[in-house]
């Protein structure tokens, strides 16, 4: 189970921007931040109790190549030692 998580509000608002830009019929779901912050917090709850191995990625830094590299070897590496 791997969760990626986004815990800082200007990036949020930045993400939903760009994806505003890629997909504008997204605006038609879109919610305010902080309701996304409630949905991610019980995504966080119910990874906790689960039984299954589990991985949770933070990904409120502002995105560039080099940090999703890392992060990007961080899941890999999660998912070959959980087989």
């Amino acid at each position: 189970l791997i969760l990626i998580t986004v815990k800082n509000e200007q990036v949020y608002k930045e993400r939903i921007a760009d994806r505003l830009n890629g997909s504008p019929h997204y605006k038609r779901i879109l919610q305010k931040p902080n309701e996304y912050f409630k949905q991610q917090q019980k995504y966080i709850e119910e990874t906790q109790k689960s039984k299954l191995d589990s991985l949770v990625i933070d990904m409120s830094t502002p995105l560039n190549k080099r940090f999703v590299n890392k992060q990007v070897k961080t899941i890999f590496k999660f998912i070959n030692e959980v087989k």
